[in-house]
């Protein structure tokens, strides 16, 4: 209603002109109304994606839709997988791919959000970082093909997928086309991580970090490192040449015994040695995220030969009832001797206690063999001592490396190491020492700062000191003796 006719409202009475009607209020509302729109479509979703769409179909040359092709990854393989494609593409930080030319539509101002494209930090095989496409749609022209492929990211629940859908024009032969096996072939790890090492953790999946440590650096009886050896290195190497006598297909090997008695440096000197073959590392952690054991026997399989280490299995297949679930432990069982053939594969798991786990785990047929590795004997402990103390002056070093052999029986591995690290922290923090070898009384006080740090240890004598305490029968019961404190006869 006009203001100037009979009943009609006042006079504005803020200084505005009101003579033509344009500068009013209602004529500011009206303006601003048609100014939104007009912008409107250039900010609305289906809008940029039909723009989008209407892109893609110019460049491959479309009047019609276009044969979608898909392919995704979820769980530990996603990063290898981002890593993989942008690296055969030439995305992000990679160098670029010669055959194939890819343009990544926007950013544009006009499209929203979840169009645009999205880089991240990302690992490679070998553990080098790379800004990697995870989200984008990307123009392809390479063989004499044309394609578009939407490379997405993203959470369903708990979990995580990464997936393409590829675009290829309708006359397009997917089983012909160069184009689409280059890019199935970079999305597929397989290739990427075969003869690798790769840890599986509460982290994710990443590259095993190489230690060098050898056989010789593994301080245990003859009769178990050539155990090991035959049913690890030595049987992956007879099934690579075999082709007459018929060996087993794999082999699985459990290695039982106290904290800190080598069984992780057997594993460490597998790796070394199984240069490349695949080799993946599973710690009780990575069920955190892969709650299927299935997953990483698959894995496995897939990139065979390999070896299959399972750390502290006793945390995940315990006995039914006591924190391990029926499922989840049937599900390992199944894995070891089930349908799916373990060819060409070595499965090795270790425990701090064998009775921990279920009793259909232990017997013959899941695990092949079953080694318990018990506390060091004195010449064990002295050959460690002098590995331990090969890098350190020691005064008198024979007789001071013999005393502590015989004075520490009942301790493990990693405690003689704790003990040798004491006593070199010890002699550098002391300020009133003057000599630079080490000597009895840096050991003494390294003993004395152990018990008061560590009184659970049971660091000194043991009754049963003369007891073999390793071969490849021992009992695990045997091993787990706790040691009386004593004295070192210094």
């Amino acid at each position: 209603m006009r203001t100037d006719e009979p009943g009609g409202g006042s006079t504005p009475s803020d200084g505005r002109r009101a003579d033509d009607g344009k500068a009013t209020g209602t004529g500011y509302a009206e303006m601003a109304a048609a100014v939104a729109e007009a912008f409107r479509p250039m900010l609305d979703s289906d809008f940029a994606k039909n723009r989008m769409r209407r892109e893609i179909a110019g460049f491959i040359g479309l009047d019609a839709g276009a044969r979608v092709e898909h392919m995704d990854c979820h769980g530990f393989a996603i990063p290898l997988a981002i890593h993989a494609l942008s690296a055969w593409l030439g995305l992000g930080d990679h160098r670029a791919n010669p055959e194939v030319r890819a343009t990544v539509l926007g950013p544009a101002d006009s499209l929203p959000t979840d169009c645009r494209p999205v880089y991240r930090q990302s690992k490679g095989p070998a553990g080098d970082e790379h800004s990697s496409l995870v989200r984008g749609v990307v123009l392809l022209e390479g063989f004499g093909e044309r394609a578009a492929a939407h490379v997405f990211r993203e959470n369903s629940g708990p979990f995580e997928s990464f997936g393409l859908l590829v675009d290829l024009h309708p006359a397009t032969d997917p089983a012909k086309s160069p184009l689409l096996a280059g890019l199935r072939d970079s999305f597929d790890q397989r290739r990427s991580t075969r003869g690798k090492h790769t840890v599986f953790d509460s982290n994710g999946m990443r590259p095993l970090p190489l230690v060098d440590m050898g056989w010789e650096d593994v301080i245990l009886p003859e009769t178990i490192l050539d155990e090991v050896r035959r049913n690890t290195t030595l049987f992956l190497r007879a099934r690579a040449g075999e082709s007459r006598h018929r060996l087993p297909g794999s082999r699985s090997l459990l290695l039982s015994g106290p904290p800190g008695t080598g069984k992780t440096c057997i594993a460490r000197a597998l790796v070394n040695e199984l240069q490349g073959t695949t080799v993946a590392w599973v710690t009780p952690g990575a069920f955190d995220k892969e709650d299927d054991p299935g997953f990483f026997f698959e894995w496995a399989r897939q990139r065979s030969p390999a070896l299959l280490y399972f750390e502290d299995v006793d945390l995940v297949a315990g006995q039914r009832g006591h924190g391990s679930s029926g499922g989840f432990l049937g599900e390992i069982l199944a894995q070891l001797d089930g349908f799916s053939p373990n060819t060409d594969m070595v499965v090795v798991a270790t425990t701090n206690d064998a009775d921990a786990l279920d009793e259909a785990l232990r017997r013959p047929g899941r695990f092949d063999r079953r080694l318990d590795i018990g506390l060091p004997e004195a010449e064990q402990r002295a050959r460690m001592l002098r590995l331990f103390l090969e890098d350190h002056p020691v005064m008198e070093r024979a007789r001071a490396i013999a005393e502590l052999a015989e004075a520490t029986s009942g301790l493990s591995g990693a405690h003689l190491r704790e003990l040798v690290d004491t006593a070199v922290l010890e002699s550098i923090v002391d300020p009133t020492r003057t000599e630079p070898e080490l000597g009895r009384g840096d050991f003494e006080r390294a003993l004395a700062v152990l018990r008061r740090t560590r009184k659970d240890i049971g660091f000194g004598r043991s009754e049963d000191r003369d007891r073999p305490r390793a071969a490849a029968t021992t009992s695990a019961t045997t091993a787990g003796i706790r040691p009386r404190r004593g004295d070192i006869p210094f």
